[in-house]
């Protein structure tokens, strides 16, 4: 009769300490798992062109200078490739002062979201009770996008704060 007592107790107990993963020590897997709540809540409403392809998706034919202004376009040809995914009013592409006017961005219409590929490492925060995560993210593209796949990025790697409270881990700070 003890016993059964006992265990009607210790059964619960268990189950809801065991269930709350997030007030333990910070894994990758558990990193891992914040990080993807907290990317799904920001969207990605933009797409870089890797670092040494704007010149060969001007090559290409997919992106032109404007030469009304400063700036570049899509093509035909490369309306053709994200025209499905570019948001309205957006065929320019941004530029990016801080890399000396380099052009480096366009708008999409809809959120490809973002998710964590991998947790590269985690250290001791500067603060106690902190942890720095180091991840790197992909893009799932549409189908539609396949086939500038070549040209922009897929992902990028991030850092980000967490802080030990009472109930478990949070994101305190994310930065590029």
């Amino acid at each position: 009769m003890k016993s059964t007592f006992l265990l009607t107790l210790i059964i619960p107990m268990l189950a809801i300490t065991g269930c709350n993963k997030r007030k333990g020590e910070l894994t990758r897997e558990l990193a891992a798992e914040l990080l993807n709540e907290h990317l799904a809540a920001h969207p990605v409403l933009w797409c870089r062109f890797k670092d040494g392809y704007f010149d060969p998706a001007i090559r290409d034919g997919v992106i032109e200078r404007v030469w009304v202004g400063e700036g570049y376009r899509f093509t035909y040809k490369g309306i053709k490739m994200v025209g499905a995914v570019i948001a309205e009013n957006h065929m320019e592409i941004e530029f990016s002062p801080p890399l000396g006017m380099k052009p480096l961005k366009f708008w999409l219409k809809k959120d490809f979201g973002e998710r964590v590929q991998k947790v590269t490492g985690i250290k001791e925060g500067q603060s106690p009770g902190t942890k720095e995560v180091e991840y790197e993210t992909e893009h799932p593209f549409p189908p539609e996008m396949q086939s500038m796949k070549h040209y922009i990025t897929n992902g990028q790697i991030m850092k980000s704060v967490f802080q030990k409270y009472d109930d478990g881990w949070r994101i305190t700070k994310a930065t590029e």
